[in-house]
């Protein structure tokens, strides 16, 4: 490996755990929640010190602290999103935003994740256009990413169409049996895990599974749209629809979390990005808490039952099939 590709790399790690920090913050806290940690003894100084080192962070998952928009809405002259990388929930979108903004040329948002669904908001959490510009000086050219777990929010491209009718669109599926088991480990992390132990089909993936499928299409708590959100063809479709097939691109995310360069690169190839080396162990940004819970085999093949039909249905949206 020459020096030059070992130098950017060094400068992508760098830059990726800056951006990272806020992402695991927030899961220290979703686990504290879950558990019940909240004495002041319970926590090391580096958790206790985190609100206040918070404040001043680049990058936040969501809600970033409100005097940091207030100074933002004083320079109204700012960028837009380049292009827009999507995908449901639960699909590894935290992980490849932080990957896609420690790219050299890509300049990124305050926060990832908006509380408005509006694109004409979004402004004020991006760059000032001349500071676009100077990164594109000194780069060789700058492009502002959105990357977030928005495929079923159809208001977002419909909108879009209107600002940037020719913005490139990287859509990113995943399996929907992996899918519907994520959104059962962040159900349960956000539950109390006295409750968690006290309700049956929330405290075992198979009872979950059992009562989702069991109450479908009825969206009751603790379910949300668990197996929804796996149901991706008509989302899709008014995507393509929006953008047209040129602009729209497809990914199993599992090729990213297999085999990241080998991803990284397509993506580089339709965003016209300038290729860049990744660093080869890096650290997963926005994990599940919830480690050495693994996915029933039985209730893997009837996840794969239930969603057969609706994954033939996308398979005639996309023009080519995954092996879920």
């Amino acid at each position: 490996m020459s020096s030059a590709v070992t130098a950017e790399t060094v400068k992508i790690s760098r830059r990726r755990k800056r951006l990272i920090l806020d992402y695991h913050f927030n899961t220290h806290h979703r686990l504290d929640s879950h558990i019940g940690r909240t004495r002041l003894g319970d926590r090391r100084l580096a958790d206790c010190l985190a609100p206040l080192r918070r404040q001043f962070l680049s990058h936040y998952f969501v809600s970033p602290p409100r005097w940091r928009m207030w100074l933002r809405h004083f320079n109204q002259a700012r960028a837009l999103p380049d292009f827009y990388v999507i995908g449901p929930m639960k699909s590894g979108t935290s992980d490849l935003a932080v990957t896609i903004m420690s790219h050299p040329n890509v300049m990124h948002p305050l926060v990832k994740e908006f509380s408005s669904l509006d694109p004409h908001a979004w402004r004020p959490f991006y760059p000032t256009l001349k500071s676009v510009q100077r990164h594109a000086k000194r780069h060789g050219g700058a492009a502002c990413a959105f990357v977030g777990p928005y495929l079923h929010c159809l208001s977002i491209p419909t909108v879009l169409t209107a600002l940037r009718p020719d913005a490139k669109i990287v859509i990113n599926l995943r399996d929907p049996a992996a899918l519907v088991f994520s959104i059962w480990k962040w159900t349960v992390v956000h539950t109390e895990k006295q409750l968690v132990d006290r309700v049956p089909y929330l405290s075992t993936f198979p009872a979950f599974v059992e009562k989702a499928i069991e109450l479908f299409p009825e969206t009751p708590a603790p379910f949300g749209a668990a197996l929804h959100h796996g149901i991706y063809a008509t989302s899709v479709a008014h995507w393509l629809r929006s953008f047209g097939q040129n602009n729209v691109r497809f990914f199993d995310i599992a090729e990213y979390f297999n085999d990241r360069n080998s991803y990284f690169f397509r993506l580089e190839e339709f965003l016209g990005l300038p290729h860049v080396s990744l660093p080869q162990v890096i650290l997963v940004a926005n994990p599940s808490p919830l480690v050495g819970l693994k996915m029933n085999p039985e209730t893997t093949v009837k996840l794969r039952n239930f969603f057969g039909p609706y994954n033939d249905r996308l398979w005639q949206v996309i023009e080519t099939s995954y092996p879920w």
